[in-house]
This record gives structure tokens, sequence and C-alpha cells, in this order.
């Protein structure tokens, strides 16, 4: 899936403001895998901004939460947060 939106990203087709993923240690045996992940998100410019080991979700810490965020969605809850005092 992730090699299908990089490609779309890269053609200009879709733009992502913001992604959440979870990573099985199954789903991603190689660290090569986690590499094309990250450069996916890159090329899509996205941002990480929070990432957790998921110790409740797949046996013990086999799992990873990642999200990413692009710049003009950081940007606008910057503005939100700023301008907005009732946003937070």
């Amino acid at each position: 899936m992730m090699r299908d939106l990089r490609a779309m990203c890269l053609r200009g087709e879709v733009t992502i403001d913001h992604l959440n993923l979870q990573v099985a240690s199954r789903s991603a045996a190689h660290p090569a895998d986690l590499a094309d992940l990250f450069d996916a998100a890159l090329d899509c410019q996205l941002m990480l901004f929070h990432k957790e080991r998921n110790a409740g979700g797949c046996a013990g810490d086999a799992c990873a939460d990642f999200a990413w965020v692009s710049l003009r969605q950081a940007r606008n809850i910057h503005h939100s947060c700023t301008t907005d005092p009732s946003f937070i």
C-alpha cells in the first residue's frame, strides 16, 4: 500500500495531511521495510510527530505506532492554537 501511495504522492495525484500507522514486526520484518515506509512518508511531504511502542496491541513490544503530519497541517494547527483560545 505504501508503495502505491508513495507513487501517487510523487505524481501529485494525492495530498496527505495526517497519517497514522501501526507497524507489526511480522509486517515489517526487515529494516529496509521500515526505511521504505519512512522514505514514502518523506516523499508525501510528511513529518513524523509521534511514535510509541504498542505494548498492549501485539505480543510485548512487537508493534509500534507512528504518526506523520504535513507542514501545511502543522501550520494550520499552530495558527488555530494561537488565534483561537478555545481551540485547546
